[in-house]
This record gives structure tokens, sequence and C-alpha cells, in this order.
């Protein structure tokens, strides 16, 4: 049965067939009745926030001193959708957290829930042929999840998969068989020193030189615990002898420059962060034999295409790209944020933060970019109150004002806000939430005359 402490609700269960299930829900026929709490290690333990029936964490990784683990509410073991409980640790000791979660009596029963899952076969088998027709490559097995549409929960499920040309959509049906939704989703090793050939700024600045590097010794050698790098054309290297000898013209030498770059990335994150990236792959001339534009970060993969020679070229080349891809994979890690929105206009501005830091470059694009010098610049006077809702144009709004403490103040101060930022970002965080983050870290500043330039920077950008 299902439970309500709040009011009376009507509870429409279609039984026929294979029928989806829906709840109608007459308390809040908008959106749910959130529950947002958040707690620091001032506050007494009993104002934790505690959402019942956490699943499995989703998102996790270790940030300097502290452990981040984010975790959705769960109903029979599927998550229910904008949920989580954010918590940061350290040395195993709580130090905040912050969720948004439901109370148990708003929340489907879960024996109508595990019946449903019950029929997942059954839709497997049901919607193969329409998936067929898609012209996408399954990627992932279903994943049930609860979602809140139009008044109702409604149990779909998801998976991924992949076109032709490298993009990667979500798929979703419910119980009857009916697409929901399609959309873009955006071993022990031995050692080897190997010496390459590359261009450590990429080719706009730097020439091409001897670097040596550590590779795999098993086959496939751009490898390492945490990073694989592979070619969608089925390029290979076939010994330490090929690697020596590849030089720009040939067609592997968009995987030795992504490896050389990711792994300056994930050092630097590791050096800098204390946060380890593990499990990430690389997968290069991506859409093949078409030369694509393809350039995005999805579930622990990068996929980088070799450039229309129009627009972008040897993407794989460019520093700022491959590190700004690999930064996704750190920021969806530690904070959860969606891709798209507001939230997706934050990965984007603390991505291309990340990356200017690590290149101490303001540019991202320079070097494979076309249409002009770059593709965006952190260099701007984009204020808080300029946000348009556009995601790369709202995305410089953050990124130019952590920009400007790094050239105005010190780069200490531009990366110790983005790395608080990590800490306290949320997968529902929007700007509003973190102008208020920005402002609670000022709050904490104890330096007198670097505060007050801190301060005249937010101020003038409009974050205070």
């Amino acid at each position: 049965m299902f439970r309500r402490a709040k009011t009376l609700a009507i509870l429409a269960f279609v039984a026929t067939g294979v029928g989806a299930l829906t709840f109608y829900l007459s308390f809040y026929p908008d959106s749910p009745d959130w529950v947002t709490q958040e707690w620091q290690e001032n506050l007494p333990l009993t104002e934790m926030p505690r959402p019942t029936q956490l699943g499995q964490p989703e998102h996790e990784g270790r940030l300097l001193d502290t452990y981040v683990t984010i975790r959705p509410q769960a109903v029979a073991g599927v998550p229910v959708d904008g949920t989580y409980l954010k918590t940061v640790k350290k040395a195993k000791r709580l130090v905040w957290a912050r969720a948004r979660y439901l109370n148990e009596e708003d929340l489907p029963d879960p024996t109508l829930i595990q019946k449903e899952l019950n029929r997942a076969e059954v839709l497997r088998i049901h919607v193969q042929a329409i998936e067929d027709e898609l012209e996408c490559e399954m990627t992932s097995a279903f994943h049930p999840r609860l979602i809140w549409r139009r008044g109702n929960w409604r149990l779909i499920f998801q998976r991924n998969c992949e076109k032709s040309g490298g993009q990667v959509l979500e798929v979703a049906w419910n119980s009857k068989g009916t697409l929901v939704h399609l959309r873009p989703a955006g071993s022990h090793f031995a050692w080897e020193q190997s010496r390459v050939f590359l261009y450590p700024k990429g080719p706009k600045l730097s020439e091409l030189q001897s670097y040596e590097i550590a590779v795999s010794s098993s086959p496939g050698f751009l490898r390492t615990p945490n990073l694989l790098v592979l070619s969608d054309a089925g390029y290979k290297i076939n010994d330490l002898e090929h690697l020596a000898r590849i030089r720009p013209e040939d067609e592997t030498f968009d995987m030795v420059q992504a490896y050389f770059f990711a792994n300056r990335a994930l050092a630097w994150t590791e050096e800098n962060l204390s946060f380890t990236s593990g499990n990430l792959k690389i997968r290069t001339q991506v859409g093949y034999p078409r030369k694509t534009n393809a350039s995005f970060y999805f579930n622990r993969e990068v996929r980088l295409g070799s450039g229309d020679g129009e627009v972008f070229t040897h993407i794989a080349w460019d520093p700022s790209i491959v590190i700004h891809e690999i930064m996704h994979a750190v920021i969806e890690s530690l904070t959860g944020l969606p891709f798209q929105g507001e939230g997706g206009s934050l990965q984007e501005g603390l991505a291309d933060t990340l990356t200017a830091l690590q290149l101490d470059s303001p540019n991202m694009g320079e070097a494979a970019y076309k249409k002009g010098p770059y593709q965006r610049t952190l260099e701007n006077e984009m204020n808080f109150p300029d946000r348009t809702g556009g995601l790369y144009h709202d995305s410089l709004i953050l990124s130019g004002m952590l920009w400007s403490l790094k050239t105005e103040v010190a780069a200490e101060s531009a990366q110790d806000l983005t790395i608080y930022l990590l800490s306290r970002l949320t997968p529902d965080s929007g700007f509003e939430d973190t102008q208020r983050h920005v402002q609670t870290w000022l709050e904490q500043c104890s330096e007198g005359e670097r505060c007050d330039r801190i301060g005249s920077v937010l101020s003038r950008r409009g974050w205070l």
C-alpha cells in the first residue's frame, strides 16, 4: 500500500499488459516536496540530513585531505532522480554534508517498484527491434530510475548508445516499452621508458620535441592503471620501437599527443587536488573514416575526433581541449553536476578554470580552432548579472571571475576557491548556490589586505 502521512493521495496503477508504473500524487501536482538540508561540523549531529534508503555511490573521489561521496536516495534499490546526499569527510570525520531528498511517506511503495522491476526482461525483448532502428550501438545495460513527471512517479529504464560519429545518447523507456526520451548524454603494470616526438604545448605554441615518457610494456603501450588511449580507426602501436618512430604525419600521432596531455593533467590533479581519477579512456579518431569535430566527455570516456579541417584541426594535439575534457571526469566525481542547464555552465566553467590553471593560459582551443585565435577565453569582463542561460556564455561568468582572481590577486586564491567549490557544489547547484558558497569562502578569509583585494574583484564582477 502506498504510504502517505501528510494528506490523501490517489494511487493509480495500470495493471494491464506490461502497464507502466504511475502514481498520481494530489499533494504536489507540479513537483515533489523536496527536503533540502545542509550540515557543518559545528552543528549537532542530530541536525545531520538523513534521507532514508540510500543507493550506491554515483560519484566519489579524494580532494586534498578530504573524501567526497555523492549517493542518491533509493526505493527498492532504484535511484530517485534529483535526490542526493553529498558528504565531505576528513580522516573519516564528517565535516560537511548537504542533501536533497524526500520524506519516506512521499516516496512510492517499494513493493510496487519491485513488481515493475520484474518486467525488465520482458521490456528488453520488447524494445530490441526499436533500438535496432535507432542506428545507435547500445553500450550499457538497462538502469532503472524513478523520475517525477507531471505530478506522477514514473519508473523508467535507461541505457546508453553510441552513434557512428561518436556521439553518446541516453535512451529511456517506460515499462510499456514506450520511448520516454532520447537525448545527448554529453592488473599490475610493468613499465618502460620510451622516447617519443610530440608538441609539449601543442603545435601553435611549441616545436616538435623529443620526450621520454612512461608507457606500459604490455601490448597497447599507451596505458597506465588510470588511463587507456585507443583509436576508433583501429590503429595500433606494434612495439616500443614503433612508438619511437611516430611523427605528426602518422595516423597514430593523435594517440601519442592525447596520452601525453592526459597524463600531465592527471598528474596535476593528483599533486594539486590530491585527486586520483581511475579507469579513464580516451578514444581518438572518433567517427572514422569521417573527420569529425567530436570533443566531449561522457561516462569515463573522452572522445576526440580528428577535426574537419574547417572549424577544428588536429583536436588531440590541443592541450586545452584534452585537459578540459579530462577535467570533466574530476568535476563529475566530486560534484555530480549535470552537463546541461545552469549546472552544465558551472561544469564548463570549472573545467575551463582547471585547464587554464594548469596551462597558465586563459585561452581554450588555441591550437585546434581555425575560425579565430581561440574558441573562447577566460580573460573577459562578464559579470554575475550577465547570465543569459547559454551553456558556454554563462560558463565564462564563473571562469572569468576565477581567472581575474588569478591575475589580480594570486593563482593560489583562484585555485583555493575552485577547490572549495568542488567540495561544496552538488547535483542541483546553480549560480545562486555558487554565489552563496563564494561569499561563505570569502567570509572565512583571514589574510587582511589579500582578502580586501579578493573582495574587490568579486564585488566588481557582481558576486557580492
